[in-house]
């Protein structure tokens, strides 16, 4: 499994991916919760900006008092809720990283005590305690923080793009001409 990972070079295994995510479907409910948090503070983050742009073209350009307060009392609405959203969606991710690292811990138990002492005599200690501590906590990390965290930067990128483009498509493109100069002296140093 690992010679085809490196061979590949894929930083994610779906194979795995799609056998960890079996471990998920007692906790649906909760899941599909996560995926529909993420999905509100991908839009929730970008909304910021936007108003305050409307407010400095529009109601400081003017001069209007009544607007700019409108505008305050609503950042400080979206700020709260953002709160509460980022609040449960860390509570949802971790609780839901921890019940399925403990289903995974519980039938890696299972399996290990079900087989011969022989396994036992042959296999180091040190790769059995590495293999069911490390190893499971690092699924532990993905669950809990890598996958919502990732899907949630990418939605945000997504609607801030968009915003982006919408707004102006040549001050986007300009603004977004540095991404290969970064990609190059990324792969640079990563060949370094």
């Amino acid at each position: 499994m690992e010679r085809e990972q490196v061979k590949s070079g894929n930083i994610i295994d779906w194979s795995v991916l799609r056998r960890l995510m079996k471990f998920v479907t007692p906790y649906k409910g909760r899941f599909y919760g996560l995926i529909l948090l993420t999905v509100i503070l991908g839009v929730l983050t970008p909304i910021r900006p936007i108003l305050i742009q409307h407010t400095i073209d529009k109601d400081v350009a003017f001069g209007d008092y009544a607007g700019m307060v409108n505008i305050v009392i609503i950042l400080i609405l979206l700020l709260i809720v953002h709160s509460i959203a980022q609040y449960a969606h860390t509570y949802v991710s971790g609780w839901l990283g921890q019940q399925v690292i403990r289903d995974i811990r519980t039938r890696l138990y299972e399996h290990i005590v079900k087989l011969r002492l022989r396994f036992f005599d042959k296999t180091p200690i040190g790769r059995l305690v590495t293999r069911t501590i490390s190893d499971v906590e690092t699924l532990a990390d993905v669950f809990s923080e890598g996958l919502a965290a990732m899907a949630g930067d990418l939605l945000q990128i997504v609607f801030i793009l968009g915003f982006m483009f919408y707004e102006d498509w040549r001050l986007a493109l300009l603004s977004l001409s540095t991404i290969p100069l970064l990609l190059i002296s990324t792969y640079i140093f990563k060949e370094k």
